[in-house]
C-alpha cells in the first residue's frame, strides 16, 4: 500500500468522524434544542411553595368564628446556598434574631426533605425588610407570608368549631396534605377540612450556576379554602355558655359546701378508721366461709414488718388487712381541674418545661415530667416524658397516659391536652331552632 492510498484512507476516516460530529451537532441544535432549553431553564429556576390560608367559618348571621391572619416568616432554602455558607449564615441569623447560634445551626444541618427551614415566624416589618435588603449577608433567606388561624369570638362555640394542628400519618395519605400543612383536628375544622383547605402558591426565582438568587421570575398567589356558614347563632351560643358557666359555678359552690360539711362532721382519721373496721369485718366473714378460706395463702405465721398488731385478724395466717387511703378519701379529694371562676374544666392545656414537671388534676394525684427531647429520623421532635417514673417517647398528636394528648413539642417545653374524666360535668345540652330543628347552640 503506497503512501497516497494511506493518506486517502486516513482522510476518509477523519471525514466520517467529522460527519458524525456534525450530524450530532445538528441533532442537538435542531431536534433536541427544546429539551436542552427546558433543562437549562430548570437549572436556572428555583420553586418555593407558599402556604394557603384556610377558609373562614361564620355563624348563621355572618359573624366570623374562625378566620386567617397573616404573619411573615423567614425561610432558608438550602438548595440556594453552598455548604460553606451555612456556618456564617447561622451566625448572622442568630445575631439578628436574638437566637442561639447552635440552635440555628442545628436546624440548618437537619433540614426537611424539601430543604426549606423556617428559622423565624412573626417577623416585624422592619426585620423582614432588613433581611430582604441584605441578601449578601443572608443568602438563601426568603420572606414568606404565613397564614395564622385566628378565632375572633374566643371561646364562643370553640367546642363546635374545633382547632387545627400538624397532620398525622392518616392525614398525610391525602393528596392535598403535606408534612408542613395544618389540618383540622376536631370539630368543624376537621369535619370540613377538605373544604377549608386552600391551594398552595408558587414563587419562582432565577438563580445562577451557584444557585444564588438573581431575581424573582414569577409568582402564583395561593388561593384560600372555601368558607362555611353554620346554623349556630353566636350570640345565642354566648348566652348559653354563660348560663352553663353560671350553673356550674353554683353547682360547684354546692359541691364544696357538701364537702365542707362532710369534713366538718367526720375527720379524715375517722373515715379511715371506719374503712379499716369495714375491711376487717369483711375479712372475718370471708375467713368463716370455707370456700374463701381455701383460697387464703398459708405458711405465714408472723406479722408483716411495719404492720400494726391491731390490723391482724385473730387466728388468721398473719396477713394484714389493709385499705387504700386514696380510694377511701376519693369523694373528698379536692384535686379537680377548677378555673379561676370555680368551674370544672374537663379539658385542660398543660405546659411542662424541659426538665420540669406539672401536676395533673384528678382523683389520684399524678405528675407529668418532660425528661428529654431528640430529633427523629423524619426531622420531627420526639419527647421523652414520664408519669409515675414510667418513661415513654411521644410525638405531636400522640395520646398517652390514658388522658393526655400531645399538642406541641419544642426544645424548651411540651404542651399537652389533659382530659379529666373526674370533672363533674356530666350533661350535654343543645338549643334547637324551632323552625327547622337546626342546632343553634351546644353545650
Amino acid at each position: 500500500m503506497n503512501t497516497s492510498m494511506r493518506v486517502s484512507i486516513l482522510g476518509l476516516i477523519f471525514a466520517a468522524l467529522l460527519g458524525v460530529l456534525l450530524l450530532r451537532l445538528w441533532s442537538m441544535q435542531v431536534n433536541e434544542a427544546t429539551a436542552y432549553e427546558e433543562r437549562a431553564l430548570q437549572n436556572q429556576i428555583r420553586i418555593v411553595h407558599t402556604p394557603a390560608p384556610r377558609g373562614d367559618i361564620y355563624d348563621a348571621k355572618g359573624v366570623k368564628l374562625a378566620g386567617t391572619g397573616s404573619a411573615l416568616a423567614a425561610v432558608v432554602d438550602l438548595a440556594l446556598i453552598d455548604g460553606s455558607d451555612v456556618d456564617p449564615l447561622a451566625h448572622n441569623l442568630a445575631a439578628f434574631l436574638g437566637e442561639k447560634t447552635a440552635d440555628v445551626l442545628k436546624a440548618l444541618e437537619n433540614p426537611p426533605p424539601d430543604k426549606q427551614v423556617t428559622v423565624a415566624t412573626q417577623l416585624t416589618d422592619y426585620q423582614a425588610t432588613f433581611l430582604v435588603e441584605h441578601r449578601e449577608r443572608f443568602p438563601g433567606v426568603t420572606i414568606i407570608p404565613q397564614p395564622v388561624r385566628i378565632y375572633p369570638q374566643g371561646e364562643v362555640a370553640a367546642h363546635v368549631v374545633g382547632y387545627i394542628g400538624r397532620p398525622d400519618e392518616d392525614d398525610l395519605l391525602r393528596a392535598n396534605v403535606k408534612g408542613t400543612s395544618f389540618v383540622g383536628k376536631a370539630g368543624v375544622e376537621r369535619s370540613y377540612d377538605d373544604v377549608l383547605l386552600g391551594t398552595e402558591g408558587l414563587i419562582s426565582y432565577q438563580v445562577d450556576a451557584k444557585r444564588k438568587v438573581l431575581a424573582l421570575d414569577s409568582e402564583i398567589a395561593p388561593s384560600a379554602g372555601g368558607s362555611i356558614i353554620l346554623t349556630i347563632d353566636s350570640e345565642v351560643q354566648r348566652q348559653f355558655q354563660e348560663s352553663l358557666r353560671e350553673g356550674l359555678e353554683q353547682s360547684r359552690i354546692l359541691e364544696m359546701n357538701e364537702r365542707a360539711s362532710a369534713l366538718a362532721a367526720k375527720s379524715v382519721s375517722e373515715r379511715l378508721r371506719e374503712a379499716q373496721d369495714e375491711a376487717e369485718r369483711e375479712a372475718r366473714e370471708a375467713a368463716e366461709d370455707p370456700d374463701a378460706a381455701a383460697t387464703t395463702d398459708a405458711g405465714t405465721d408472723a406479722t408483716a414488718p411495719g404492720t400494726d398488731d391491731d390490723d391482724v385478724l385473730p387466728g388468721d395466717s398473719g396477713d394484714a388487712v389493709t385499705i387504700d387511703p386514696a380510694e377511701v378519701l376519693a369523694s373528698l379529694y379536692p384535686g379537680l381541674p377548677i378555673d379561676s371562676n370555680g368551674v370544672c374544666e374537663p379539658i385542660q392545656r398543660v405546659t411542662v418545661p424541659l426538665g420540669g414537671d406539672a401536676a395533673l388534676s384528678g382523683r389520684e394525684p399524678r405528675f407529668l415530667r418532660y425528661e428529654a427531647v431528640v430529633e427523629g429520623d423524619d426531622g420531627a421532635l420526639v419527647a421523652t416524658v414520664s408519669i409515675g417514673g414510667v418513661k415513654e417517647p411521644v410525638e405531636v398528636n400522640d395520646q398517652f397516659g390514658a388522658t393526655l394528648q400531645v399538642l406541641d413539642i419544642s426544645e424548651d417545653e411540651i404542651i399537652v391536652y389533659h382530659r379529666d374524666k373526674w370533672c363533674p360535668v356530666r350533661s350535654v345540652g343543645v338549643i334547637l331552632d324551632p323552625n327547622d330543628g337546626s342546632v343553634i347552640a351546644m353545650a
